[in-house]
């Protein structure tokens, strides 16, 4: 006698399966995004404290910090125009004081970018004193939502406007001149 049973898996089965399956990518998915968020901000840390370093050089061979509106008000562009390359000063070369790695024209307008991990633009200010004395030079990262939530003041630094659009904003250590 043959048993008149089919092998295999019903319809029933492998939607059961797919549904599993499904429940399971949704719980893993955000997961893995977040690391993905976390680790952009782990090399966005590394990447502001290289910025930050290079900076302090710029300063200590220079005796100035670099002009944060040059060639544009654009953060990315002062960084890749004063620290990604060699300055002649008369007959001395300093620099580059940051690896340039991938510069980018995001906005198109002749100017090359050094862009931030989540791919935005870097904004810096020149810091001064109550009398116009350069004291310092602060950089923020806007962090994985793009957004500053402020704004940059040469006398107060970050200036937050109460949006919270800053809470995710990355900051370099503030280096200020002796």
């Amino acid at each position: 006698m043959h048993s008149s049973k089919k092998s295999g898996f019903s319809l029933l089965e492998i939607l059961v399966v797919i549904g599993i399956l499904a429940v399971l990518l949704a719980i893993l998915l955000p997961a893995l995004a977040r690391v993905g968020v976390t680790s952009r901000v782990s090399v966005a840390k590394a990447q502001m404290g290289t910025i930050v370093m290079g900076l302090a050089k710029y300063q200590e061979e220079l005796r100035s910090y670099p002009p944060d509106n040059s060639p544009t008000s654009n953060g990315s562009e002062v960084i890749a125009s004063y620290l990604t390359r060699r300055i002649s000063v008369g007959s001395s070369s300093y620099g580059p004081y940051v690896q340039s790695g991938t510069l980018y024209d995001k906005d198109g307008n002749g100017h090359s970018e050094y862009l931030t991990p989540f791919t935005k633009p870097y904004y810096c200010v020149r810091l001064v004193d109550q009398k116009n004395v350069e004291r310092g030079f602060l950089v923020v990262d806007a962090g994985p939502d793009g957004k500053l939530g402020g704004t940059l003041d040469p006398v107060n630094g970050f200036v937050q406007d109460g949006s919270g659009f800053d809470k995710d904003n990355i900051y370099g250590p503030s280096y200020l001149s002796q």
